[in-house]
């Protein structure tokens, strides 16, 4: 029985493979899998239930636990694949993108440290830093908050066994913290707020790793294992049971997204709790679950899961940072990427976590290259030997050390620039939207009155005067009226704007239009509100329009979607075509523009393919190929190759106005 105990649970490594693939796609294709950081607590618990049931076998067998021997194990194993990868990026980027290096050496810190995840929680990094010079290194969070977790629950569950002792009571407790940590995650997510704080929190992210703490003190694996002999019906509710759960885990790793309110109060839980009984029934040796996750394909792949997330995350930004309009993109980007996390995560598992480096680098391995080389009887042979091996063992190290000095930190002046422009052209126009609802709203309410103004009139009448019918002469009279009244009010005349033909700038001045975007919108506000004046806005830094459904539906209904509304959207990341048809149905009759993506990332090409695809299949919808305009003038944006400077939201601006002239002014 002792054999068993500490027999390796394969299947457990294939819920780690599941764990994983969620992970990766969230960030190589968010659109398609927007809850695939679900994944993240899937490995919470799957690490908590191996550390509780380690922590009370030794606790069983010895009465104590050695903390320092267990923080010093831990510490071997996730520090080798991370102080790899670090060494790894570091030197590529110093020779190949120095501007990732920005504030690099506090991000490594903060790993190497297992920090990470506050310090990111409290030196929340900008929107447009973000995308100019993202953290390669920011998912280290969650390396730092599992650390957390050995380190604390260590000393609270000895203390509770050693204080409380009562089993019940133990497993009350950490049911209780359980709830806490929940609920403390509903409570400090705010809506339409950066959700870093709940999402990072050592507190907040705290009940799923005690889910799994918890189904160790309920479900001990050694207890599990000895109940072989379930019945067949036994066997198919389990199976069915679990077929019910993944199909659950599933749909909501499909539906989910980082930005709900739903997500936060509520939704990550629930996916914890589902895992959790999915785990349960995994480690069941006879069901059909156990022996579907025991697949040797999956095992294999899960047990390099934690060098796959080591790695996943450096390439997918680098990727997209590199990727330009002939790059990769679509399931072609994809693939690629996938190859090369796999092979980068295979020489880390294979040279780190299996610990071979220390045999490659051992005594033995100076030994036998210092006797080839003595014996290298051609001189020359010799001497490229022996430059070939210092360069390979010394070429990374001085890159790394070099990187790591000449990274830059603090204030970022482009980003700096960029935030101040966007904020100089879209603080005034909230005031200017309220206006022109408030007019909206004054002249609805004075048409209502006149009604009941009519209407009481109408009554004080009486039925003679509502049945007299008017005669030919009363008919003339009115419209001599009316053609005087027209005579005496001129149409008004826009100003002709520098760059527009006449024809142009009066069309655009009477357009009742809305804008709904990003944060190019925002840059971009303040010209089509010169340009537009009519306009109404909603921009927001970082939309994605994979997940807009609900702020579009919002923005109709506070009544500031007009005749027209211009969509622009894509810039953050790809989407599905139900999702912009989604967005179309939402906005009804109206006209629709669509303004196409100009991005030096993977996705940009899908999609402004997506938007020309809505525009053809949607006779209300159609395109404004900016995309095109802009390619070849780089002086028309900012340093980032995205958002429009002063002379490009003037440009953009412009060319809006004449291509709606010739779309829609028919």
């Amino acid at each position: 029985m002792e054999q068993q105990k500490h027999k390796r649970v394969y299947a457990i490594d294939g819920l780690r493979f599941l764990a994983i693939l969620g992970v990766i796609f969230y960030h190589l294709s968010p659109y398609l899998v927007p809850g695939g950081f679900l994944g993240v607590d899937l490995f919470l618990i799957i690490s908590a239930y191996l550390l509780t049931t380690s922590l009370k076998r030794s606790l069983d067998s010895k009465g104590q636990i050695h903390l320092m021997t267990l923080v010093k194990k831990r510490l071997l194993r996730l520090l080798g694949p991370m102080l790899w990868m670090v060494l790894l990026v570091v030197s590529y980027l110093f020779w190949l993108q120095p501007v990732l290096l920005h504030d690099s050496r506090a991000s490594i810190l903060s790993g190497i440290t297992f920090t990470n995840n506050w310090w990111q929680i409290l030196n929340g990094i900008s929107y447009f830093e973000a995308a100019m010079t993202p953290n390669v290194f920011g998912h280290l969070w969650y390396i730092a908050i599992i650390f957390q977790f050995t380190v604390i629950w260590a000393i609270v569950y000895t203390f509770l066994v050693k204080v409380i002792q009562k089993d019940t009571v133990i497993k009350v407790i950490t049911a209780g913290l359980v709830l806490v940590s929940a609920i403390l995650m509903a409570v400090l997510f705010k809506a339409g707020t950066d959700p870093t704080r709940v999402y990072y929190g050592t507190d907040t992210r705290a009940f799923s790793f005690l889910l799994g703490a918890l189904l160790a003190m309920f479900f001990p694996y050694e207890w599990v294992i000895q109940k072989h002999n379930y019945t067949k019906a036994q066997r198919q509710k389990l199976l069915l049971f679990g077929t019910v759960l993944l199909a659950a885990m599933v749909y909501l790793m499909f539906n989910l997204n980082d930005a709900a309110t739903i997500t936060y109060r509520g939704g990550i839980f629930v996916y914890a709790v589902l895992s959790s009984l999915l785990f349960v029934i995994i480690l069941l040796p006879t069901t059909f679950w156990h022996r579907a996750f025991s697949f040797k394909p999956m095992v294999w792949l899960g047990q390099r899961s934690y060098s796959y997330y080591m790695w996943y995350y450096p390439v997918s930004i680098l990727f997209q940072q590199q990727a330009t309009a002939k790059s990769l993109s679509g399931v072609t980007g994809i693939v690629f990427q996938l190859v090369l996390i796999a092979m980068l995560g295979e020489v880390s598992y294979v040279l780190i976590e299996r610990q071979m480096l220390t045999k490659i680098f051992g005594r033995s391995f100076w030994r036998a290259i210092y006797i080839n080389l003595k014996h290298s009887r051609n001189k020359t042979i010799k001497i490229l030997k022996g430059v070939l091996i210092a360069t390979v063992m010394l070429f990374i190290p001085v890159s790394f050390i070099f990187g790591l000095i000449d990274a830059s930190s603090g204030e970022n002046k482009t980003v700096t620039d960029i935030a101040k422009s966007i904020e100089d052209s879209y603080s005034s126009l909230n005031k200017n939207n309220a206006k022109e609802i408030d007019k909206e709203t004054d002249k609805k309410s004075d048409t209502d009155s006149a009604k009941d103004s009519d209407k009481e009139n109408n009554k004080d009448k009486g039925t003679d005067q509502e049945n007299k019918q008017p005669n030919d002469s009363d008919k003339n009279n009115d419209q001599e009226k009316d053609s005087e009244k027209e005579d005496k009010q001129p149409a008004e005349e826009a100003p002709t704007i520098e760059g527009l033909t006449p024809e142009e700038s009066q069309f655009a001045a009477n357009l009742a239009i809305s804008f709904f975007g990003d944060s190019t919108l925002q840059a971009t506000a303040a010209n089509l509100q010169e340009v537009f004046p009519k306009a109404l806005f909603d921009g927001q830094q970082g939309r994605q329009l994979s997940q807009s459904q609900d702020s579009l539906r919002a923005f109709v209904d506070s009544g500031k979607a007009l005749d027209t509304v211009v969509l622009m959207l894509g810039t953050n990341g790809g989407f599905s075509t139900e999702q912009i048809n989604g967005l179309i149905e939402i906005l009804g009759n109206r006209e629709v523009v669509l303004v196409t993506t100009h991005a030096p990332r993977s996705w940009q090409n899908e999609v402004n393919e997506r938007l020309t695809e809505a525009a053809n299949s949607h006779a209300n919808v159609v395109l404004v190929d900016w995309n095109a305009a802009v390619s070849g003038h780089d002086d028309w944006l900012y340093d980032d190759h995205i958002h429009p400077n002063p002379n490009g939201s003037h440009e953009f601006a412009l060319y809006l106005a004449r291509q709606l002239t010739a779309l829609l002014d028919k």
